[in-house]
């Protein structure tokens, strides 16, 4: 998951769809959720590496990889840095670091200014940049589901920083092309978090990476279209391997 959520955060829908035919492993990463803060700075290297870790432990060798925002650009660490733990990547509303020559909506930067000065009312702010519009009925219903899942396990101010200052860090730009799964790349239209100009940056850096930009969507996307992108992601991992790969493990849950 993304900058200061958890496995609380993916949207049921969504995770029936694709529990239907696959085993989830759904974590949460260093300082958010259940997993603790081991001290000093993060970095999405680490991140990558607690990742690939916890694979590890679970005794699998490879699996599908799906990360969303900040947890796309952990997914960019963790195949660029263990690509033999990746079978296929999805990228979904990520980006690869300031290189990317992509500037911030004016809107969110303003937006991030006023959270680093009031840290303590984040929420108030959030809500404009996960929606990008005005809240319709049915945004608030998703606003309210989001603040359900947040108090089940909160993440520190301290660690939401750290966190934040790992994204400023984050940098893949001049490595992507060295990424060999196959990769599907999703965006929304209207993202002011993370425009869509930077999937495009993305598709275009990975070799034979597919793009589906939805339009009129927001950084909320995997929450407001679930069933379209879980139906979508189902169908790019239940392709037949390329010649020559190996197929993928089974997989365990575990959150």
């Amino acid at each position: 998951m993304g900058w200061r959520a958890n496995a609380d955060w993916w949207p049921e829908p969504f995770l029936e769809r694709l529990e239907a035919r696959r085993t989830l492993v759904l974590f949460d990463n260093r300082g958010a959720g259940r997993t603790g803060d081991p001290g000093g700075l993060f970095s999405m290297r680490q991140m990558a590496d607690d990742a690939a870790g916890l694979l590890a432990a679970l005794g699998f060798e490879r699996a599908d990889v799906l990360g969303v925002s900040m947890g796309g650009m952990i997914a960019q660490e963790l195949v660029l840095r263990h690509p033999e733990r990746v079978r296929r990547l999805v990228l979904a509303s990520t980006h690869c670091g300031r290189r990317s020559g992509v500037r911030a909506h004016p809107e969110a930067r303003r937006t991030t200014f006023r959270i680093l000065r009031e840290p303590h009312r984040i929420e108030r702010h959030l809500g404009r940049l996960l929606f990008s519009r005005r809240l319709t009925r049915a945004d608030r219903a998703l606003v309210q589901e989001l603040e359900r899942v947040r108090r089940i396990a909160p993440i520190s101010e301290w660690a939401s920083l750290k966190q934040y200052l790992a994204i400023l860090r984050h940098d893949t730009r001049a490595r992507l092309g060295g990424i060999t799964a196959p990769t599907l790349v999703l965006a929304a239209e209207r993202d002011l978090m993370v425009p869509a100009d930077n999937a495009r940056v993305l598709a275009a850096a990975i070799p034979g990476a597919r793009l589906q930009i939805f339009p009129g969507g927001s950084h909320a996307l995997l929450h407001e279209r679930a069933g379209e992108i879980a139906e979508l992601v189902a169908a790019f991992l239940d392709e037949l391997p390329e010649r020559g790969t190996v197929p993928p493990v089974p997989r365990a849950k575990h959150a």
